[in-house]
Formats: structure tokens, sequence, C-alpha cells
């Protein structure tokens, strides 16, 4: 009954309190403004209602002790360890937006960030992302392959738009700058580049949509759509990720991993879309040659070493087979003919028996030839 009580209240409060409205309206992204909103109704739970924003705020110096409890209360609630820091973490959040930060010791820090997952990424090679993408459709290895190199989150990389593809030279030799994205976590800009496998899984996917608008998105899917078509790919290619969470995500992984090897963290963190200090900002043409350097550890289907000897593996077994085939097909046709050319001339042949027994009809007629009956 409690719950249905408080409906209206919450409702009320939400729509009157300008402190907490100030900040959740000063979150950019509107997914992040959407789970805040969830947050501090949570908050305004606890304090059942009975304190506005502008009052929890004035007690700042109180929630340096007060946190605990409201963390120690959700836990209560049952939530997950993981709901119970993202909360506690929205309202040290809420008070840092006011300039009232709460002064916490590391380990008091330390004690509100505890997580605790019970999954674990699964951490792809590139032979792994080699079978996925044969094992994929048009859209599915358009996602992978475009996926693994740009490193977009997925709320970013569904706003791409067939013209931002078109609008590129893809004839050019990879990598080929695709852009400043701008991210919707963070705020900043990601400088991206195709690499030799996303270059030709664009044209693919542009030479199929024809009919599309510039306008028109690429993948309309969200996070949940795209790790699922990742997960099913990964299946149809029988990877066993031994409990290994496979989701979308994974592919940012995949390309900081490689990236890291090859320059500093400022240069990989402007490439994938993460924050640097201002002095930190290189210029994508000069991104560009360190993302060239890092490209072959990144292809899985126009690189060296394995992957690229079984795609030529295969590529030749598919060129034998069309021959095997095409062999086959003309066989056929050329036993189709041979079978025609036989039942002409086995028509042609009754007939002319039958002209033949007409003829003998006649002539026995003619001469009153009787046949003998025989006599035993």
């Amino acid at each position: 009954m409690s719950k249905v009580v408080h409906q209206e209240p919450i409702a009320e409060i939400w729509l009157e309190d300008k402190t907490i409205k100030e900040f959740l309206d000063a979150q950019l992204n509107k997914n992040t403004k959407a789970t805040y909103t969830t947050y501090m109704k949570r908050l305004l739970e606890f304090t059942e209602y009975k304190e506005s924003g502008a009052e929890i705020l004035k007690q700042h110096k109180q929630w340096e002790r007060r946190i605990f409890v409201y963390y120690n209360w959700l836990k209560d609630k049952t939530y997950s360890q993981n709901y119970c820091e993202s909360c506690t973490g929205c309202l040290r959040g809420f008070f840092s937006h006011f300039r009232k930060p709460l002064n916490l010791t590391p380990k008091e820090r330390i004690k509100l960030s505890m997580r605790n997952r019970t999954t674990e990424d699964y951490y792809f090679d590139n032979t792994d992302l080699f079978k996925c993408y044969l094992s994929g459709t048009l859209k599915g290895k358009y996602a992978l392959a475009v996926g693994k190199s740009i490193g977009l989150r997925s709320e970013d990389f569904g706003k791409l738009t067939y013209g931002r593809f078109r609008a590129l030279k893809l004839d050019s030799e990879p990598p080929i700058f695709l852009g400043a994205i701008p991210t919707s976590k963070e705020g900043v800009k990601a400088y991206c580049f195709l690499d030799a496998d996303a270059v030709q899984a664009v044209r693919d996917i542009l030479e199929a949509n024809k009919d599309k608008l510039d306008s028109d998105k690429v993948w309309s899917g969200n996070d949940d759509y795209l790790s699922g078509i990742l997960r099913r790919m990964a299946k149809r290619a029988k990877i066993d990720s031994h409990g290994a969470k496979i989701h979308f995500h994974c592919l940012r992984k995949f390309l900081c991993d490689r990236l890291s090897s090859h320059m500093g963290e400022s240069k990989w963190k402007q490439i994938v879309g993460k924050k640097i200090s201002e002095s930190a900002y290189i210029s994508p043409n000069l991104l560009r040659d360190d993302f060239m350097r890092a490209m072959p550890n990144l292809n899985i289907l126009n690189g060296n070493g394995e992957t690229k000897k079984k795609l030529t593996t295969l590529e030749n077994e598919v060129v034998q087979l069309k021959a095997e085939n095409s062999k086959l097909r003309e066989q056929k046709e050329e036993d189709k003919r041979t079978i025609e050319t036989l039942q002409t001339k086995q028509n042609s042949m009754n007939k002319s028996i039958g002209e033949l027994n007409d003829f003998r009809d006649i002539v026995e007629k003619k001469l009153n030839i009787k046949q003998k009956v025989s006599i035993d």
C-alpha cells in the first residue's frame, strides 16, 4: 500500500523541486538523465519525501556520514551492489554539481565503490572476430567490422548515417578518416578511422542500400540488439566464451587494447572518444599515422597472419567448388541433350514402324492375302 500512496507525492515533488530539476537538466546525455531521475527518486524515497533538494544540499556536511546509511538502506532493500553504488555515486554527483562535494576519505570512497560483478567480459582475438564475420549477415558484418574499427559506444554507433559514409572517398588507402563524431556519455568527440575491413563492409552496405536517404541511419538497433547480433554470430561460429559476457562493448575493448600498443594514452583516447586534457589534443592527420601502425593488428580479413591464410584457403575452396559445380551443370546439360536426341530418334523410328505396318495392311488387302491359320 505504501508504494501506491507515494506515487502522487513523487510526481508533485518532481515537478516543483527546482534544485533536483536543475541537476537533472545539467546532464547532457538523455540516457544519463533518465537513469539519474530513477536514482534521485530512490533518494526521495529514503528521505520519506520529507526533504527537498535544497534541504539535502544544505545538509551536505551531515551527508558525509549519512551517505553510508543511505547505502546500507539500499542494500536492505535487496538492490544489487552495483545499483547501490550507482545511486550513491549519483548523490555525490548532485553535491559536486552545486560545488559542495562530499569530503570522503580514500577508504570511504573505496567502501562505496566495491563493485562485485558476477560476470566478466569476453576478450575477442582476431581469429574469433574472423569466424564471427564469416557467420554474419550483411548488417552483422557491418556492425562487427565497423564496430571494432571505430570503437564507438552503441548509442553513438547507432547515429551513423548513410550520408556520412557516402561522403567518404572509399577508394582511398585505408585507414580512412570517418570524422570527428560527437559522443553522448562524455560529451567529447571521437576521431574515428575505418580500417581495411571496415571500408569493405561499408562498401557492401552502401551497395545494398542505394535507395536509402542520406539522413537514414545505417543501424537503428539499440545496445541490446547489437549485442544480441554479436552473440548469435559467435554462437554460429562455435565460439565458447566459457561464461564470459559477449556484448557490443567488447569490440570497443578490442580496439583500445590494440591501439594502446602503438600509441600513447592521450592519442587512443581521442580516437575512441574519451576525455583527455586540453594540452594533449593531436591533429587527425597525426592520429591517422598512429592508427595506420596499429591497423595490421586490427585487420581480420585483409591483414597478415593466420586469418589471412584461412581466408585464402576458404576462397580457394569456394573457387574449386564453383568449378566443380559448373562442370556438373555442363555434364547435366549434355546428358539432357543426349536424352532429347535419343528420344527424337525413338519417336522417328516408332513413326516409321507405324507407317510400314499401315503399308503392309494395304498391300495384303489388295492382294487378298489372308493370314494362314496353323492347325496343330
